[in-house]
């Protein structure tokens, strides 16, 4: 049983354009789990919807009747759209939608889609041209996911979807970027330079220090050395010695006769 979308929300206060938007949208089921951290509603309509106001209208749910409570708003559509909705009708207006969703999910996703080239042929084949490079490659599943899902599930309508690659162009900005990431990248490794250079000197000096301290250790410890006897009389044996101190002491040479100084 499905109810009107303001029967479900009725103290919900929303301004005009708002009203008129979701006035004869319904709501097919509304979920949740057991710790009510989480609130799914499912709509249906028969207008499209712009994801903009899906994001304002989940935000005004949860502002307005569950405050500051930890609980997510989530609103999944589903349409049933009128058959002057072709598959190249229904991205023309829903582009801005996709566009944000995307924005939603990844920034990266949303600039590839934004940049792409598309066309259609055969009413329902979309040929979606993107930039050649190994982002796009790894994300192109994603972005055709969301597609399929917003054509096929949402909208219902069948489309078959075809990617191609184009040379990516280089922008002045984009050259304009590089440059200036690649001198970001010089500063940093001469900054890391500078800094290992100094903390080597600091290291030698501190070796330099450690090595005179030991040094200086080992001198103390040393025992002292005998003072050194004069030249002459340093390899004189010890009575030969004794025998020349007598000989040339002042008394002996004074009974001499001989003339002495001291």
């Amino acid at each position: 049983m499905t109810k009107q979308f303001f029967d479900v929300f009725p103290t919900l206060k929303v301004n005009s354009d708002c009203k008129v938007l979701f006035e004869n949208v319904e709501v097919t089921k509304v979920t949740t789990n057991s710790d009510r951290d989480y609130l799914h509603v499912h709509l249906f309509s028969t207008h499209l919807l712009a994801k903009s106001w899906i994001y304002k209208m989940e935000t005004m749910i949860k502002e307005q009747l569950f405050g500051r409570n930890r609980i997510r708003i989530r609103i999944y559509e589903d349409y049933q759209l009128s058959g002057q909705y072709t598959p190249e009708n229904l991205m023309n207006e829903y582009r801005e939608s996709i566009l944000l969703e995307l924005k939603e999910r990844s920034v990266v996703e949303h600039n590839m889609f934004l940049n792409a080239k598309y066309h259609f042929e055969n009413e329902n084949h979309l040929y979606l041209k993107l930039d050649d490079t190994i982002v796009a490659q790894g994300k192109q599943d994603s972005i055709v996911g969301l597609l399929n899902e917003v054509f096929e599930e949402r909208c219902h309508v069948p489309i078959q979807i075809h990617v191609e690659y184009q040379q990516a162009k280089t922008s002045k900005m984009q050259e304009h970027n590089a440059r200036m990431l690649q001198q970001a990248i010089n500063a940093i490794v001469e900054e890391n330079a500078a800094k290992l250079e100094t903390k080597e000197t600091k290291e030698e000096v501190k070796q330099e220090k450690k090595e005179h301290k030991e040094t200086a250790k080992t001198s103390a410890k040393a025992p002292a050395k005998e003072p050194e006897q004069p030249l002459l009389l340093r390899n004189i044996p010890q009575k030969i010695q004794y025998r020349c101190d007598t000989l040339f002491c002042p008394q002996t040479l004074h009974k001499t006769g001989l003339p002495t100084t001291v």
